[in-house]
């Protein structure tokens, strides 16, 4: 039986290669632990990548990226925090999840989805 550890780490690898070939540097912390942070006693870990770009010009994009399975995984704390400490570094809230394979009834199943928690809006990798 696999645990749950072992199905995020190979999600956060399987995004990282996604964002690599899309031409984006990124790193992830071991054990998510690219940022801590305890409240009331317990530890959540808001960053697990951090991914950067050459944009347009002379601007550089940076990600803090938080993975999941599903949106609706990430709890009001890790948003808060992803959130706080993105705009306070510069850095674009992004929260990344993948639906389940993909499948002839859904083809968006198996495909990674971006959202800017900042600007509450889809972002399109392909278009960054």
């Amino acid at each position: 039986m696999v645990n749950s550890y072992i199905l995020g780490r190979s999600r956060e690898h399987n995004l990282l290669s996604k964002l690599r070939k899309n031409n984006w540097f990124a790193i992830r912390g071991s054990g998510s632990k690219a940022g801590m942070v305890k409240v009331d006693g317990k530890k959540y870990f808001p960053i697990d990548i951090v991914s950067v770009k050459k944009g347009k010009g002379r601007m550089t994009k940076v990600w803090f990226i938080q993975v999941s399975k599903y949106l609706t995984d990430i709890d009001k704390i890790e948003r808060k925090y992803l959130l706080k400490w993105a705009i306070d570094k510069g850095a674009t809230p992004v929260i990344a999840w993948t639906f389940d394979k993909r499948s002839v009834k859904n083809k968006k199943r198996g495909t990674w989805q971006f959202f800017n928690l900042k600007t509450e809006k889809f972002i399109d990798l392909e278009k960054t």
